[in-house]
């Protein structure tokens, strides 16, 4: 099921719809046949049928005739605001509000109770007369539950396939107020990390489990030590044969190993550098490897394993100043990142070191940063061998 929206639309229309509510309207968009008629036909879907396509899988809402009709009596006064510029029919439109449907109504068909709909005459530009327009998978939007999930997914699935050609990593950028106001949460979630637990996260979560064909993260831009905005990454989700697996699962203890070149050979280019770094501090290798790499999470981390590493490093020197026992300095560290869990994505810490690993991803540039969209699902050796084949023979540290 291929929902075909037109981009003004998905990045300028202002809405308030709960994720049932816009999976029913994406997959009445994806049965929309834009080259038939130029008009909108009725769509009488059984309720047994709908029930199927967006529940499937999960808890059931309990009597589904009931829990519709609320749902139809809600939708249908549903209105979709415009507060920017937009181009409508070749006229420019400066303001406004339209509806979602112009009539839903439940009623009989073969196979049940069904509901009709039709939309709004007023949606025939964005549904129908489509001129640069996204393609979304609707069913991948079945599994997600979350409504600012899949709000966001269908602006960064539109931005990704308006920029792909130009650009291997997109960009959205938000005030953060705009956002909030976007994602109808004005007024709420005034403290950031309540932001970030109950809805950055959770939008990277969910798209990053149900999406087969875009990735995120994202950074936060600060003014004057303030956030006032987000910065999405969009990336494709690439088929590569040498995807880096999972690294072996921390054990206590490992002092005494060490990582042969078949272990080393797994992982990526980003956690191959971060790995020396920790040797070069003094870490043990099996300690490095099995307690300390596998426990870098968090989605604007991979690929940039090495600058968390390089920003803990700094972060803890600096709290250590004026200790002079380098191995006692070093056993503090291991200790602060496998006991003591500091550096783990729950604590304020890694939110410190994420602030800085941002900026020194601004300090890459583009061309470096699109290098590490690519070889964060690759191993070393096989990012090397794609980076000699598509970008020459600069050096090393160029990548």
């Amino acid at each position: 099921m291929v929902a075909k929206i037109e981009n003004d639309f998905i990045f300028k229309a202002h809405y308030s719809l709960s994720s049932i509510e816009q999976k029913i309207v994406l997959y009445l968009v994806s049965r929309i046949d834009p080259q038939k008629n130029g008009a909108f036909d009725k769509q009488v879907v059984p309720i047994k049928h709908l029930e199927k396509i967006l529940w499937s899988g999960q808890k059931k809402m309990g009597d589904p005739y009931r829990y519709m009709k609320e749902v139809v009596e809600n939708l249908i006064d549903r209105k979709i605001y415009f507060r920017h510029e937009i181009i409508i029919n070749n006229e420019k439109i400066y303001g406004g509000v339209i509806n979602w449907f112009q009539s839903i109504l439940v009623k009989d068909t073969p196979e049940g109770i069904g509901i009709e709909f039709m939309f709004s005459e007023r949606m025939k530009p964005f549904l129908l007369e489509l001129n640069k327009y996204v393609r979304l998978n609707a069913m991948e939007v079945m599994d997600m539950r979350g409504k600012h999930a899949i709000r966001l997914y269908q602006v960064f699935k539109a931005e990704r396939e308006r920029t792909r050609k130009f650009k291997n990593v997109s960009t959205v950028t938000y005030d953060l107020e705009e956002l909030k106001a976007i994602l109808d949460v004005s007024g709420k979630y005034k403290v950031l990390k309540d932001f970030r637990r109950y809805v950055l996260e959770s939008v990277v979560k969910e798209i990053e489990t149900c999406s087969n064909e875009i990735s995120i993260s994202y950074s936060y831009i600060k003014t004057r030590r303030k956030v006032t905005g987000i910065e999405f990454s969009i990336y494709d989700k690439k088929s590569v044969e040498l995807i880096a697996p999972e690294l072996p699962k921390t054990k206590e203890g490992e002092e005494n190993y060490v990582p042969d070149k078949s272990d080393l050979d797994k992982l990526t280019f980003a956690q191959s550098k971060a790995y020396q770094l920790l040797l070069d501090f003094g870490v043990y290798g099996g300690i490095a490897y099995k307690q300390i790499l596998p426990t870098i999470k968090g989605v604007n981390m991979e690929g940039f394993e090495d600058l968390f590493v390089e920003q803990a490093i700094q972060l803890f020197r600096r709290k250590e100043k004026g200790k002079k026992d380098d191995k006692k300095s070093t056993g503090t560290f291991v200790n602060w990142w496998t006991k003591k869990k500091v550096f783990d994505i729950s604590g304020d810490v890694f939110f410190q070191i994420s602030d800085k690993v941002h900026a020194a991803k601004k300090r890459l540039g583009q061309e470096r940063l699109d290098n590490r969209a690519v070889a964060k699902d690759m191993t070393k050796g096989a990012f090397e061998q794609w980076y000699k084949e598509n970008q020459g023979s600069e050096k090393e540290g160029e990548q």
